[in-house]
């Protein structure tokens, strides 16, 4: 009688350590949640740009000159204007001798940010060749979600599945089955 005293309160002590277990598991899933939210907010002002050439001794200023080029030739916005919006640009990662390391660029104004991205992005829109690329900055969680839906974009191109596509905001695939449909978001 004593052992199943014993045994009861055991699973008394089993259960109720469960259940602070999964609290505390549903709290973390939440505060990484809103932890993500809050990086993805505070990088709202922020793009890369990928494959630029760079310098030996490159700095930030020339960095930050080597972006006011690029984004005055898709702009038309005088490059000393646009340089005098950013407030750091700079080269990310350690340096390798075969690969170009990413401009990254945080402006002061979100606005701005949003105009050099949506300008870069309409003339690319239009086929224009560029040689670089340029991005928003996210989170890592958000942009390995990104990545995910961009390699199952071309999956579904390589095999014929659908006419064109794109990753929307956050990480949302959106599809063309045919020319004549419209975007529509992809069920996995």
């Amino acid at each position: 009688k004593k052992l199943n005293i014993t045994l009861k309160q055991q699973q008394s002590k089993i259960d109720s350590l469960e259940e602070k277990l999964k609290e505390q598991t549903d709290l973390n899933i939440e505060l990484e949640e809103t932890l993500d939210d809050q990086v993805n907010r505070s990088m709202r002002n922020n793009l890369i740009i990928k494959n630029i050439p760079e310098e030996d001794q490159e700095t930030w200023d020339i960095s930050k000159n080597k972006v006011g080029e690029i984004l005055e030739s898709i702009s038309g916005v005088d490059r000393n204007k646009i340089t005098e919006g950013i407030e750091r640009a700079h080269r990310g990662g350690k340096k390798k001798a075969d690969k170009r390391r990413n401009i990254y660029i945080r402006f002061y104004s979100w606005d701005d940010a949003e105009y050099y991205f949506q300008k870069f992005k309409s003339l690319a829109m239009k086929k224009h060749h560029f040689n670089y690329k340029i991005d928003r900055q996210y989170s890592k969680k958000l942009t390995s979600r990104r990545n995910e839906a961009m390699l199952e974009r071309k999956r579904l191109l390589d095999s014929k599945q659908i006419v064109s596509g794109y990753v929307d905001f956050p990480a949302k695939l959106l599809v063309k089955k045919s020319v004549n449909t419209r975007y529509a978001l992809h069920a996995e």
